[in-house]
C-alpha cells in the first residue's frame, strides 16, 4: 500500500512538472525571413510619458483596481498594463525592496492556501540598496520601464494559468534549473513581444549591452537569459509578418 501511495504521488508530481514546462516553449527565429523589415522595425515608435499622460487617469480606472502603486512608477506601470488586460483586477503591490534585478515578479506565498481568483502577486522594486544594486529604475528611459514592467506581467499572466501546486514546483525548478529558467525568460519576452512591447524591449537589451557604466556580469547574465537584440527585431518582425499575412 505504501508503495502505492509513493507511486501515484510520483506520477501527480510528474505530470504537474510536465505542464509547468509545457507553457514554456523553446524561442527562436529565423531572420531570412524578414530580411526586409527592418525598415519598419526602425520606424517603430518609441514609448515616451507625454504620449500617454492624457491616457493615464483612464488606464487606472479600467486597469489598476487592485493594486498598489507607487507614485513613481505608476505611468509606466499602467501603460504596460494597458498590454494585459486580462490582470486588470488582478491583485499586486509594487514593494521596494533589496534585490539584484531592477525588478522581479513573484506570487506570494500565501497564496497556496487560496483560491486562484483571490491570488496575490508583489512586484519587487530595486531600492537602491546592498551591495549588488542591479540597475536602478530611475536610470531607465519611461519606454524600457514600460517594457521591464510589461515582462513581469507577462510573468504574472503565465502563473495564472497554473494551479497553485504547478506554481509551486515551477518555483523549485527554476531557481535550480539555469537552462530551464533561460527557457522561461525568452519565452516571457517573447510574450511581452506578441504583446506589442518588442520595440521598447529592444531598446532596453540593446542599452544594457552597450553601455558602458552597466557590469559586465550583469550583462552576462542578460545575454544568457533572456533573448538578444537581433532576436527580439527578429520576432517583432515575424509577428508583424503574422498579422499582415494570416494563414
Amino acid at each position: 500500500m505504501k508503495r502505492y501511495v509513493t507511486t501515484i504521488f510520483l506520477i501527480c508530481i510528474f505530470s504537474v512538472s510536465l505542464y509547468a514546462q509545457k507553457l514554456f516553449h523553446p524561442v527562436s527565429c529565423n531572420d531570412s525571413l524578414t530580411a526586409n523589415n527592418d525598415t519598419l522595425f526602425i520606424e517603430e515608435t518609441v514609448f515616451t510619458f507625454e504620449m500617454y499622460s492624457d491616457s493615464l487617469q483612464f488606464f487606472e480606472t479600467k486597469f489598476g483596481k487592485n493594486k498598489q502603486i507607487p507614485e513613481n512608477v505608476k505611468a509606466g506601470v499602467l501603460v504596460a498594463l494597458s498590454h494585459y488586460p486580462e490582470l486588470a483586477t488582478t491583485n499586486i503591490q509594487f514593494k521596494p525592496k533589496r534585490i539584484k534585478y531592477t525588478m522581479n515578479a513573484r506570487p506570494k506565498f500565501g497564496n497556496i492556501f487560496k483560491k486562484k481568483n483571490n491570488r496575490n502577486y508583489v512586484v519587487l522594486l530595486n531600492n537602491e540598496k546592498g551591495k549588488n544594486k542591479g540597475m536602478t529604475i530611475d536610470s531607465l528611459s519611461f519606454s524600457v520601464l514600460v517594457a521591464w514592467f510589461g515582462h513581469e506581467f507577462a510573468h504574472i499572466y503565465t502563473y495564472e494559468k497554473m494551479s497553485n501546486v504547478q506554481i509551486t514546483f515551477f518555483s523549485i525548478k527554476y531557481l535550480f534549473s539555469s537552462n530551464y529558467k533561460r527557457k522561461v525568460e525568452r519565452y516571457t519576452d517573447y510574450i511581452n513581444i506578441a504583446r506589442g512591447l518588442g520595440k521598447p524591449t529592444y531598446i532596453g537589451m540593446d542599452y544594457i549591452l552597450t553601455d558602458k557604466s552597466i557590469s559586465a556580469k550583469y550583462r552576462r547574465k542578460k545575454e544568457k537569459f533572456y533573448l538578444s537584440p537581433d532576436e527580439i527585431k527578429c520576432l517583432w518582425e515575424t509577428n508583424l509578418l503574422n498579422q499582415t499575412n494570416p494563414k
